[in-house]
């Protein structure tokens, strides 16, 4: 399972939209469930490229902006990626028999040119 990356910031807010898709398909997650079957959203986990800052965030946290485009979503407070260079976003999820993870796919966070 693959997926396509957004990622924008706006107003100290960092927003990850992810299209999941599965042979070049978005798959439709009408019915899907976060990776413990929790419904209304899914798993994110984030990782910096050290391996040193790790963020889990279940269904309670994120959103399934659109099923049958299978678009998930999750919004992070701007200092939760605090750390500049490359980071890997991945997603879980559970859709009837299928339970797993989409492949990792890298961001860059940049480092904030303005004095805090």
């Amino acid at each position: 399972t693959d997926m396509a990356t957004n990622v924008t910031q706006e107003n100290n807010k960092v927003t990850i939209k992810i299209n999941i898709q599965e042979d070049g398909a978005n798959v439709n997650l009408d019915g899907a469930t976060d990776i413990h079957g929790d419904s209304g959203g899914v798993t994110f986990v984030l990782l910096n490229s050290d391996g040193t800052k790790r963020i889990q965030k279940d269904a309670s946290d994120t959103s399934i902006t659109s099923d049958s485009n299978g678009e998930v979503a999750l919004v992070l407070a701007a200092e939760d990626l605090d750390m500049a260079g490359t980071w890997y976003v991945q997603v879980g999820f559970t859709l009837g028999t299928f339970s797993g993870w989409t492949e990792p796919k890298e961001f860059k966070v940049d480092a904030n040119l303005r004095p805090a």
